[in-house]
């Protein structure tokens, strides 16, 4: 799975440390406050995240079955985005949160 596959960090000194996406995910969630989730850009799908949980507001919105159409409408979009700029993408959201979306690259 991907979130307990381990990556290499080199520190300033050359020393190496292995560590998880979901370490590296649990520890950008204890300084933002924002949960963060990895989407596998082929399906689209949610591969990792912290936490794991989405939010409250979004779990009631997601439970009716337009509001998680449009849920994923806004996703799709955001995705698109990203796929023909390589660009970040900030909106609100059909709930009136905001989100991000950034593209990752893998190696150079």
């Amino acid at each position: 799975m991907w979130n307990e596959t381990k990556t290499e960090l080199k520190t300033e000194g050359g020393e190496s440390t292995w560590i998880t996406l979901r370490q590296i995910l649990r520890e950008l969630h204890q300084v933002s406050g924002f949960r963060i989730a990895v989407y596998d850009s082929v399906s689209r799908q949610e591969v990792c995240a912290w936490p794991e949980e989405i939010l409250p507001l979004c779990r009631a919105i997601q439970k009716n079955s337009q509001g998680l159409k449009r849920c994923r409408e806004n996703d799709e979009k955001a995705f698109d985005y990203v796929e023909k700029t390589g660009k970040v993408k900030i909106y609100r959201c059909h709930g009136g949160l905001y989100e991000a979306v950034a593209p990752l690259y893998d190696g150079d």
